[in-house]
This record gives C-alpha cells, structure tokens and sequence, in this order.
C-alpha cells in the first residue's frame, strides 16, 4: 500500500510538471505573436502582379511633338498669353462640376499672378511623364500622363476604385514600416498598381497595399500618382490644329 502510494505520488507530480511546462510554451508563443505588427488589409487581396509601364506616344506625330514643344516654352517663361492662345474656349477643369471655359480656368489656377501659380510646375510633369494616344468612340486625343492612360487599364481589365488606387512612377519606390525613410525597408515597388490606406493622414509618405497583400508600408508620397488625378487632354479641333481641351481629374 505504501509503494503504491508513492508511485501515485510521483506521477501526480510528474503530470503536474508536464502540464506547467506546456503552458509555459503557450504564454511563450503568445507573448511571441503579440509582438508581430496586427496589419489588417484594408481590400482583399488580387493575385498577380500589375504594372503600367512608362511609355510616350506623342513622336507619332510630327504636329503634336511641336505643340508640345510649343507648350513647354510656355511652362518655362509662365508665358499665359501663349498659353490661352493654344487653350480650347470650353477647356473642362471638372465634369462633375461643370467647370468650363478660359475664365474659370485662368481663376482656378491664379493666373492674374502667372508667377505665383502653381499649374506650371504641375503641367512640367505631366509632360515629363509622356502621354499616350487615346480615344473615346470616334473622338482621337493625346493624353497626359501615360500612368492613368484609359488604353492601359483596359488591357489590364482590372477594375480599382480610382480615389483609393495609385499607380508608381518610380522603378525603385522603396517601401518603410514606417513613415520614415531611416525605418527599415520591407519591398521595392517597380510601377505597380497599389491602394492605398484612406486612413492615413501624414505628410510625404502615403500608406500602401500591394494588389496581392504582399507588401503593406509606407512609401514616399512623390514616387505615385492618383488614377483619379488631373490628365492634359489635346485634341485637334476642326481646323486640324492642336488644342488643350481639358485638365480635369476623374470627378
């Protein structure tokens, strides 16, 4: 009796210790993925990977390559006399809102101070970006910038919400764990389509999602550009002369 006592004694304590020892690695493994950053997508994921690439259509005319050209002296001496001279009279600056004509434009973008508007600099890198050859029925234009081209989404028939989707202009947009270019760098963008976190309110960086959920972080705000964000629209008006007929954002 008393032998068998003491063998229920000695496997009382050896379950005991058995048990304590498992909950030590329990505590441990939780204690393990608390520490893991809790980033829920905002979409769910899209497998595959895509990209609109840098492209410029405009040398397949040899008229628009000197409208260009002609428009990017205006940029550089902010020359409005010039630039009104070669707008369309019912330029669009938004179709939702109906803001049309030379009048609102020239208001919209300060040009009574040409000098302290800011639309120079914006028009210098739509250009820098180059454009595609678009169409919309049987009206032909050119648009800018070739990131947001309507020709390059419809092959990739990929629908986005275009206010929460960006497209990188950069072959090497590095992405941080945190708004901070010194924080460690978690994925490399190469003009991938991305959302972005609606969320997040910093300044200079933006807060993205890979389509396929891989990559999650912070990237520079200037390596993207919005899908709804202002194209520069030229069509050739009746005469078969060049015209800037709208720079409005998709509304």
């Amino acid at each position: 009796m008393k032998k068998f006592f003491i063998v229920f004694i000695l496997l009382f304590a050896l379950i005991n210790l058995s048990l304590a020892q498992s909950e030590k690695k329990v505590d441990s493994l939780s204690t393990s993925k608390s520490n893991i950053p809790n980033i829920i997508p905002l979409y769910e994921p899209i497998i595959g990977s895509y990209k609109i690439l840098p492209t410029d259509e405009s040398h397949q005319d040899a008229s628009l390559v000197k409208f260009i050209e002609n428009l990017k002296k205006c940029i550089q001496y902010k020359d409005t006399s010039e630039l009104f001279s070669i707008i369309d009279t019912a330029i669009v600056l938004s179709y939702g809102g109906l803001q049309i004509g030379k009048k609102v434009f020239s208001k919209e973008w300060n040009l009574d101070s040409p000098e302290n508007s800011s639309l120079w600099d914006i028009l210098k890198e739509k250009i820098r970006l180059g454009g595609t050859f678009e169409s919309d029925g049987e009206n032909k234009y050119f648009q800018f910038p070739y990131a947001i081209s309507n020709k390059a989404f419809r092959k990739l028939n990929l629908f986005l919400d275009p206010y929460f989707s960006l497209v990188c202009i950069s072959s090497d947009a590095k992405v941080f764990i945190q708004p901070d270019t010194n924080s460690n760098r978690i994925g490399l963008l190469n003009y991938d389509i991305v959302r972005r976190d609606i969320n997040y309110r910093g300044t200079g960086f933006i807060k993205i999602f890979s389509l396929d959920n891989k990559i999650t972080g912070f990237a520079l705000s200037s390596d993207f550009i919005g899908i709804a964000d202002r194209k520069l629209i030229i069509k050739k008006d009746k005469n078969g002369t060049w015209r800037i007929t709208s720079f409005a954002p998709f509304d």
